[in-house]
């Protein structure tokens, strides 16, 4: 928040300086900054996680999350189990898409980051079931023992939550005008 509203500021405060050519680079620019940032810190998180927690089990806050090192072969609630490779087929298709989409469209700030998760997150599992054939999940919500995840999940289920929520807004935004 504080960081990019420091680099928003200053550019727009050079801006008075700057062509509109040398404009368009700096938000060009500015723009993947916002979607690289996010993508790496979940790919790191994701990776440094599953290195250091795959098999280990302790808490981290009492009655709230824990650490129980699991393998897993599906995806959501064990979908497609034992399907590794139909799994990284899809999330390469997935990337691929992706990375289309933002070659055509400008993102926003907030859209791009959520990109950047979502990425970041498809990224660290697809590398998982490339690797090992199936996914490492270590992180479990002690108070609902429901489900196990790992970074690159939150990466995209927090990635695709805010991409939703601004679709929704757009489309909000676009019907209060017309």
């Amino acid at each position: 928040g504080y960081f990019l509203m420091s680099l928003q500021m200053i550019g727009q405060s050079t801006f008075v300086a700057l062509g509109k050519s040398k404009q368009a680079v700096f938000f060009s620019l500015f723009r993947k900054v916002v979607l690289v940032v996010p993508l790496a810190l979940v790919l790191l998180l994701d990776r440094l996680t599953k290195l250091t927690w795959a098999e280990s089990e302790f808490v981290i806050l009492p009655h709230i999350l824990g650490v129980h090192g699991t393998r897993n072969t599906g995806m959501a609630f064990g979908l497609l189990s034992g399907k590794p490779m139909l799994l990284a087929v899809i999330s390469a298709i997935v990337l691929i898409a992706l990375f289309m989409y933002l070659k055509k469209h400008p993102v926003t700030r907030w859209e791009g980051i959520g990109l950047g998760l979502l990425i970041g997150g498809a990224i660290g599992n697809l590398i998982d079931r490339l690797a090992y054939g199936y996914v490492i999940d270590m992180l479990e919500p002690l108070f609902m023992r429901l489900f196990i995840f790992n970074v690159a999940d939150a990466g995209i289920t927090i990635g695709a939550a805010g991409k939703t929520t601004f679709f929704a807004t757009l489309s909000e935004r676009s019907r209060s005008t017309r």
